[in-house]
């Protein structure tokens, strides 16, 4: 089996995470949710991780869990795992009998359930009131519980909070060195939440943060699930169509790393990429009855737009595509719409207030 390949630093921060161990519990029952019987607390937590393929990662995603410092929340996990090859789900089976400090329950689902239906498998399956996903092949950082605790005793009434995430490609950390008024942003908003509106979607104002597997909460009641019918973009689709009708926040704390190495994830294709431009471009179509400027920028700045959307690849994305000094210029006004938004939105950051209990 191929070995994830990471620089030493990557491998300096996995070894500090103590190895521990859980007995595993292989649940035969398949893609159907049993309702549990029993009150919720509301210091429980259930982290769902959806599984394919990955062995090694997954025993640092575990890790990831099981050195948290935070003692308050209760913490179940749930592993869902998509059938690939017997030997890899022999592998899983027996990693997870390593593991004797977390409760774990295990599914193992054959035929497999795909990405999507795999993550609402894993929140379908939790008996908490809280559910979080986290990828086989992303870790938390220390100090997840210890936020998603803060969120829990602030009352905040969501139905899906995502959080800011470090991302790791190829086993090194992708930097974030903003400079001018972009740093000033990221200054203001730090440590702050706020509400996911239908903007942020249509002007990118969040844009790689409603990945569902970096830790994003989710309240079990009245879960909607994530539809598959929208392609590669299903999270980010996701996100803006249930703004709408849910309180989706987005609270700007970094709890987790997302890794992926270019040689193996689909993301990083011109296959891929030519399909997050393409349903992009559909998803912002359809949402001209929402707003006049989104009505104004699909309609006059529509191919600017489209460009923006494939920058920097779009010589390999759509090798077709004549860009014209009319396009340029759509894609300069598209831009400059997009920063005001953007920058806009400091505004909307609130800090989190704790209701503490005790008197």
């Amino acid at each position: 089996m191929e070995c994830l390949m990471v620089s030493r630093s990557f491998k300096k921060m996995i070894n500090t995470l103590d190895h521990g161990s859980t007995k595993a519990k292989k649940v035969k029952t398949i893609g159907t949710y049993v309702e549990r019987k029993g009150g919720q607390k509301d210091m429980e937590l259930t982290i769902g991780i959806p599984v394919y393929k990955n062995v090694d990662t997954l025993n640092t995603a575990l890790k990831s869990i099981a050195t948290q410092k935070n003692k308050e929340v209760d913490c179940k996990v749930i592993i869902s795992e998509d059938f690939s090859t017997d030997e890899i789900h022999q592998q899983i089976v027996q990693l997870l009998e390593k593991w004797t400090n977390l409760q774990i329950e295990y599914h193992f689902n054959k035929p497999a359930l795909g990405m999507s239906g795999n993550w609402n498998h894993c929140i379908q399956l939790a008996s908490t009131g809280y559910v979080a996903l986290l990828h086989d092949d992303d870790f938390l950082y220390s100090n997840y519980l210890d936020e998603v605790a803060k969120v829990m005793k602030s009352k905040l009434l969501f139905d899906v909070l995502f959080w800011d995430n470090d991302e790791w490609v190829d086993g090194e950390k992708v930097r974030r060195d903003y400079h001018g008024i972009k740093r000033g942003y990221d200054n203001l908003k730090k440590g702050k939440i706020k509400k996911y509106k239908s903007g942020d979607y249509f002007f990118g104002g969040l844009e790689g943060k409603t990945l569902p597997t970096c830790g994003t909460l989710y309240k079990r009641d009245g879960f909607e699930e994530y539809e598959q019918k929208y392609g590669y973009s299903v999270d980010e689709i996701y996100a803006e169509k249930l703004c709408k009708k849910k309180k989706i926040y987005f609270y700007n704390k970094t709890v987790a790393v997302h890794t992926y190495r270019t040689e193996t994830n689909l993301s990083s294709t011109y296959k891929v990429k030519r399909s997050f431009v393409l349903e992009r471009e559909e998803h912002r179509q359809s949402m001209s009855n929402q707003s006049w400027i989104f009505r104004f920028c699909n309609k006059y700045l529509h191919d600017g737009m489209k460009l923006d959307s494939m920058y920097p690849w779009q010589d390999c994305l759509f090798p077709e595509y004549m860009v014209t000094k009319k396009i340029l210029n759509e894609k300069k006004m598209f831009n400059i719409i997009k920063r005001i938004y953007i920058y806009s939105q400091v505004f909307s950051y609130k800090n989190v207030k704790i209701k503490n209990s005790e008197k």
